[in-house]
This record gives C-alpha cells, structure tokens and sequence, in this order.
C-alpha cells in the first residue's frame, strides 16, 4: 500500500499530470492489478485513473452544447461575462499571478490549463495501451466493492470520450407454474426493476395462454455495466421458481 501511494504521488499526482514513467511503469502495475486484493486494486485503479484522466486531448466539450438554451440564467451569465474569460486566455502566468492568494506555482498550473498542450508520442502510446484494457475494465465495473466499480467506471468513461462501449444483450426468462395471477407479479416486477434502472427492454414474447413450464422472454441490449445492474437487481427478487437470466457470456443466472 505504502508503494502504490508513492506510485500515486510520482506518476499522477491529483489527477494533475502524468509522468513520461507512466509508460515503461504500466505493464508491471497490470501485472500487480492480476492478482492484487481488493484494497490493492483499489490504489492501482486510482492510479490508472489518473493516466486514463491525464492523456485526454483535445479536452472534450460535451455532446449537448449546443443544445443548451440559449435563455437559460446560466448561459445568459455566461455570455454576459465573456470579457472576463477572454481577458484570462490572453493573461500570461506573471499576470494571473498578480491575483491575491495565487501563488506562482498555482498560476503556472491555471495557464497551463487554459493552454493545453498536445500531448507528447509517449501519452498517444500509453492511452493506445490502456485503451487495450477495456475489457479487463469493464468488467471491473461491475465489481461487489463499490470503489473498484466507481474507479473502473471512471477509467472506462475516460478512455472512450471519443468512441462507443458496446453493449451486450441479455435475456430473462419468466418461468409459468400454471398461476397466472402469480406469473402476470412476477412480469410486472421485472417491468418495475428495469424502469427503477432506466432500461428499455427491446423485445418482449409470451404467449396468449402460456402452458406450464413455458416462459415469458424480455430481450434487453444495454450497456454491460447496467446489464449486470439488471441481474443483480432481479436475483432474490422473488420470480417463479426456474426464472433465469441468459447473460451476455452465454452463461444462465438463476433468479
């Protein structure tokens, strides 16, 4: 633990900046991220949020943009102090550290993020690298520890600004026992379980008078992280015996 935090420190401190040791440094933190416990992982991912975080260019502007209302108070203040914002691109660091309570080191820092760099070839190789990962990631998003799933989450967002994670498809069958007031429940809970979720099921079969032992089918195509939400969410909740859920891996989850 003590040798992750100075990794920390050293290769992306605060999420500020990476260090060109980042590049020969990762395949090793890979290597350690194999078979780390969970409090280990916990420290590596934070450090490969940071690389994930700092390799970023150009910085994204976000989809909707442009869509934002023009009446809306907070753009009409923005556009109404505009000056003020072009006054600070055009200031050097000297100037924005005249500014009481600015140190010079904290100025250089502002200027620096108003005038991003490209990044150099060692930042293009490591994101490429890291990008690479994503399946080991996404995965982890879907982690019991709640901090490994946000840190996972976070390095899976970053890495795919600017490209789209597949989604999986997953489907759940609703078993019939020959009690259509209990079978009609056990539908309407997995209507209710995916609206809590904001998940649209994309196709939907069953039969006008279901025998026993056959199966109601919602088809869901999400992204894996709430797929697994889905599962996890319906597992215990009190479906027909025999109920299941045909994951993306192929692999059956009873419920």
């Amino acid at each position: 633990m003590t040798a992750a935090h100075e990794l920390w420190c050293g290769l992306c401190h605060q999420y500020a900046y990476i260090s060109s040791a980042a590049l020969p440094a990762l395949p090793f933190i890979l290597e350690v991220l194999d078979y780390a416990n969970d409090e280990l992982t916990i420290e590596i991912l934070d450090i490969l949020r940071g690389f994930a975080v700092c390799s970023v260019y150009p910085i994204p502007v976000p989809k909707d943009f442009e869509n934002l209302s023009n009446d809306s108070d907070c753009r009409k203040k923005l556009r109404d102090n505009f000056g003020s914002f072009e006054r600070l691109l055009q200031a050097s660091a000297k100037e924005i550290g005249a500014v009481p309570g600015v140190s010079e080191e904290r100025a250089l820092s502002i200027y620096e993020c108003l005038h991003p760099k490209e990044p150099d070839t060692w930042e293009h190789t490591l994101r490429k690298a890291l990008q690479q990962e994503l399946p080991r990631f996404i995965s982890l998003s879907s982690h019991a520890d709640e901090s490994i799933s946000y840190f996972a989450s976070e390095i899976v967002s970053q890495l795919t600004i600017e490209q789209e994670v597949p989604d999986v498809e997953i489907e759940i069958y609703v078993k019939y026992l020959g009690n259509e007031a209990e079978h009609y429940k056990a539908e309407e809970c997995v209507r209710d379980t995916l609206a809590k979720l904001d998940c649209i099921y994309d196709g939907y079969q069953t039969w006008s008078s279901l025998s026993p032992g056959q199966f109601t089918k919602f088809s869901i195509t999400a992204p894996k992280s709430l797929a697994q939400q889905v599962i996890e969410s319906l597992t215990g909740a009190g479906l027909t015996a025999g109920s299941y859920v045909k994951r993306y891996d192929d692999t059956d989850v009873p419920l």
